[in-house]
């Protein structure tokens, strides 16, 4: 029967430090790329429909359908767009 070394634990340990190191910045890598897509869902809800009156288009897998929908004031969707860029910008 052989006996694990110093040298062997050590190993275990490094590896096992390493995946769970892995495991953690995956998970918040996972939740933070969630968040991202709600925030902007939600921002494209209360700007480009909310104040432009535009519904943009989904894919299908998304619950999209293929109705096409027109702003009611096609010049606001550039000045919705300009000022979410400069929002952007600014924070």
């Amino acid at each position: 029967m052989r006996s694990t070394t110093q040298n062997e634990k050590s190993h275990h340990y490094f590896v096992a430090k390493w995946i769970t190191i892995s495991v953690i910045v995956g998970v918040v890598c996972g939740l933070s790329a969630l968040a991202l897509l709600e925030a902007i869902r939600i921002i494209t809800q209360l700007t480009l429909t909310g104040i432009a009156g535009y519904s943009p288009l989904l894919a299908g897998g998304e619950g999209g359908t293929s109705g096409l929908v027109l702003p009611t004031v096609r010049y606001f969707i550039p000045i919705v767009m300009a000022l979410e860029g400069l929002a952007g910008g600014i924070y």
